[in-house]
């Protein structure tokens, strides 16, 4: 800006050190990629939605999981709608879900669901067991596959009936 101090004209300047801020910003920007890039490396299914209900992210494992990729459920509404196909069974999961996730909200604990059946993209059916925590305005969700667990356990139930009656 230009002042006249009488018949004398002066330039006004202000300077600001921004070095501080844009440290900052700087460490920000790299813990947000390290956040993104833990999750998306871990060996457990994950995704992340924000507070509007949008898929912000899908890890590599649940990708591998389950075959949808973000561009198949943008938002939490898609993925119900694909991983639970049948109406009455997606409405009794999402009603303890939405219970569960509300009293776990409340209380700012972690949350353990039972296991649910879960559709993937080809059509298979999962058995999944979820977690969920709240971390600021995300929601984290673990998706635990017992699909492998469930068939060997069903397996040896059988041997140990069939050993029961003398086969």
């Amino acid at each position: 800006a230009y002042i006249r101090l009488g018949e004398q004209p002066y330039v006004l300047c202000s300077h600001r050190d921004l070095s501080e801020r844009k440290l900052a910003e700087n460490i920000l920007r790299e813990s947000a990629r390290q956040f993104r890039e833990l999750i998306d490396r871990s060996p457990v299914a994950m995704a992340v939605h924000d507070g509007s209900g949008h898929t912000t992210l899908l890890n590599r494992k649940f990708i591998s999981l389950f075959g949808y990729g973000q561009e198949d459920v943008p938002t939490v509404e898609d993925w119900w709608r694909k991983a639970y196909p049948d109406p009455d069974y997606r409405r009794k999961v999402n009603e303890a879900w939405a219970a569960a996730t509300q009293k776990a909200a409340r209380t700012g604990e972690e949350l353990r669901l039972p296991e649910y059946r879960v559709t993937c993209k080809d059509g298979t059916v999962r058995t999944i067991q979820f977690g969920w925590a709240r971390i600021g305005l995300l929601d984290l969700v673990i998706f635990e596959d017992l699909t492998e667990r469930k068939v060997l356990e069903a397996q040896l139930q059988q041997a140990q009936k069939m050993e029961a009656i003398g086969h």
